[in-house]
Parts: C-alpha cells; structure tokens; sequence
C-alpha cells in the first residue's frame, strides 16, 4: 500500500480569492511567489523563469492534456470512489483484526496479518478523512468547504503521519512473501530462524522508524484552502513550512529518495521475486507429490500459500501504477510539479491513490474465499451473534410483560 509521496500543491490562477485569515492579509502577488519558490525548490528549479513570465500558469499552459477543469471534475469522482473503498477498507481490516485475533496471534503468520490488517485500516482512515470533503463536493456540487476544516486538521495537525501505515503494510506484506518464500524452500530453517517473537519484535521495529521518519516529511508543508473562481470551488494549497525552510536536504532525501523511491521499489521487487520462487516451488512440490504418491506438505500449508501468494500478487499489480508514475519524469520531463503536463500527473496522482486504497481494503477477500480458517471463524462468529440477537428477542416479551404489569 504504497501511496505517491509527492503533496501536490496549487499555485492560485490569476483571480483566486482567499477565504482563510491567513491568507487575507498577504497579497495574492505575495503568495503566488511564495508558491512559485516552493515548486522551484522542490523540482530543483523546476519553474523555470519562462514559465514564471509567461502569461499563463502551469495548468493553464495549452500543452496541457488536461484542463484544470476537467482535471479537478475527474478527481471528484475518483475522490468518491477512494472514500468508498477506504470506508469499506475501515470495517473489512476492523473484521480481519477481530478474526486472527480469535486464531491467535501466538502463530507467526497470524500475527503477521493482525498487523497488516492493523496497518492496513490505519491507512483507511487517512484516506477515508482525506477525501471525504471531496467526495461530498460530487454529491453538494462545487468543490470542498471554503475553509476545508476536516483536510486542514488532518494534514495540519499530525494526522498525514497516519499515511506511513502505508509503507508499514508493504514493510509486512514483503516480509510475508519472504516469510513463505523460506517456509516452502526451507522448512526446517525456517522454523528456527523465523519465530513468532522474533517476527513480531521486527515488525514493531519497522513500524516506530517508519512512522518516525515519515512525520518529517508531513512537517514539510501546512495546508489552507483558497477559492478558484474557474472552476467554482476550494482547493487545497500546500505551502513550505518554517521546519521545511530549516531542513530542506534532510526532509528531501527522506521524501523523495527514502519513501519516494528507495522504499516502494524494494518492496515491490523482493515481493515479486520471493512470490515467483514461492509460486515455482508450490508447483513443483504439487507436480512431486502426485507423481511419488507421497504428501510433503500438508494441506492446509499449501492452502495458506496459495493465500498468501494471491495477496502479494495484489500487492504488486496494486503498486505498478506508483512505480510507472515514479519513472514517468524519466522520459517525460515536464510531468511534474509546475511543469506543462501538472494537470495530468496530479490526475494519476488521484489513480494511484485508488490503487492504494484497493489494496489496503481487499485482502478480506481473499482471506475468506481461499482460507479455512479464517472463513470458518468469521462464520462462527456471525453465528454467535445471530444467536445472541435470537435469545435477546425471546426475552423481551417477558419484560415487556413485567413492564406492564407494574
């Protein structure tokens, strides 16, 4: 779950009418070349002076793809759709939690998926608060409230660090594919050297240096809204921080170098190789045993990999569109930040973010269609409650008799 770890920032068009306090009392001139200095600082120059003397700004160029219009009407509805999907991301990881939490978590790969789970609906809820404003402009018309309090409290206010559970989630789904990768190719070593104290002692590691590190980059801008008479609505608009200002190396090489690039493509490419391996492996033990009439893995081994192969398979496909955007500037220099292709990067921006969204929210899916276990306990506990609820039911007509009575 790997989401672009670039802010995308709005130099105001020519006419945008501040609504917040701070902004009232700096000049739209003040603050367009504040911003200006930002997107230049950030793309090592990337304004260049032409674009700053031009008579149009970056999305307004007509080399643009896209329109800033049409741009922010598709990402309404992507908006809508990343709140949907991280709503229902909340309630599937919240029931994951629940469910090997009853398997128990002395179990390695229990854990594991406990705190993938814990991860996983921790990022929901970022991404469910980030763009609930956004998606109720699809439905109230316009773009997010003039003052956009809730995007506001939680990019101003610490709550952005939660978008680290992102890379804590890919940190444990590649130490899942690796853990199997080992457990089918090795298994007695495996056994002894992966433990359950020692998986749990390693993930706890990642996530507190992950979140850590992380909350310098959130440090780096601070948000407010500013109105766009274009196209009719609020928009948010990130700005350098003091902090940023202050250490602008340090904070760029955890940006852009740590958690822009370093992080995602490792944990792609050691997932997907550990995956081939694992995959290979099961084939070829499967192919071995009906040949030989001899069983050298169990079942329910080869069920739970199967699982837990189909899962890093999502994980990869999920993480592809963040890796093909990362290597797009490569070949295509002006899409970036302030450049002339601003309105379609920020477009496939919002499209990674629904890939992220999909893969922190769908791995229910697959825990109940391909394991027994968790499927088996899921339904008992439904049972349960059912039965709970049908006793509850039976009792309250003699209440209600004691009621009326008195």
């Amino acid at each position: 779950m790997l989401t672009m770890e670039t802010s995308i920032n709005f130099t105001l068009p020519r006419g945008a009418v501040s609504l917040s306090d701070e902004t009232t009392s700096s000049s739209p001139t003040t603050f367009q070349t504040e911003t200006q200095t930002m997107n230049s600082t950030l793309n090592g120059g990337g304004i260049d002076d032409g674009d700053q003397q031009s008579e149009f700004l970056p999305w307004d160029n007509p080399d643009n793809v896209l329109s800033l219009d049409t741009q922010f009407t598709i990402a309404k509805y992507l908006s809508l759709f990343i709140f949907t999907a991280s709503s229902l991301g909340v309630v599937l990881n919240l029931l994951n939690c629940v469910v090997y939490a009853r398997l128990g978590l002395r179990d390695r790969i229990n854990l594991l998926l406990f705190s993938q789970a814990v991860a996983d609906g921790a990022f929901s809820v970022f991404m469910l608060l980030s763009n609930l404003e956004y998606s109720s402009s699809v439905f109230l018309g316009g773009g997010i409230q003039p003052h956009c309090p809730i995007t506001s409290a939680v990019n101003n206010n610490g709550g952005a660090t939660l978008h680290s559970f992102t890379y804590v989630s890919g940190f444990v789904s590649t130490l899942i594919a690796c853990e199997r990768c080992l457990c089918i190719t090795y298994p007695f070593k495996a056994r002894r050297l992966l433990r359950t104290s020692t998986a749990g002692v390693v993930v706890l590691f990642a996530t507190v240096v992950l979140f850590s590190l992380h909350y310098f980059i959130t440090e780096k801008f601070k948000l407010r809204c500013e109105y766009v008479p274009s196209i009719r609505a609020s928009l948010p608009v990130y700005f350098a921080s003091q902090f940023y200002r202050d250490h602008s190396t340090f904070v760029d090489i955890l940006n852009v170098i740590v958690f822009g690039s370093t992080l995602p493509f490792s944990f792609v490419i050691a997932t997907t190789i550990t995956t081939v391996v694992t995959a290979v492996k099961l084939r070829r033990a499967a192919t071995w045993r009906q040949s030989t009439a001899t069983v050298t893995m169990g079942t329910k081994d080869v069920a739970l990999t199967k699982m837990l192969v189909a899962v890093s398979c999502l994980f990869v496909v999920c993480n592809l569109p963040h890796i093909m955007i990362r290597t797009t500037p490569l070949f295509m220099s002006e899409f970036r930040i302030g450049g002339r292709k601003q309105n379609l990067m920020t477009l496939c921006v919002s499209v990674v973010h629904c890939f992220n969204t999909l893969n922190s929210s769908l791995n229910f899916f697959f825990y109940y269609a391909m394991g027994t276990k968790f499927r088996t306990t899921l339904q008992g506990m439904c049972t349960c409650v059912r039965r709970s609820q049908g006793q509850i039911n039976k009792e309250l007509p003699s209440v209600t008799a004691v009621v009326t009575q008195l």
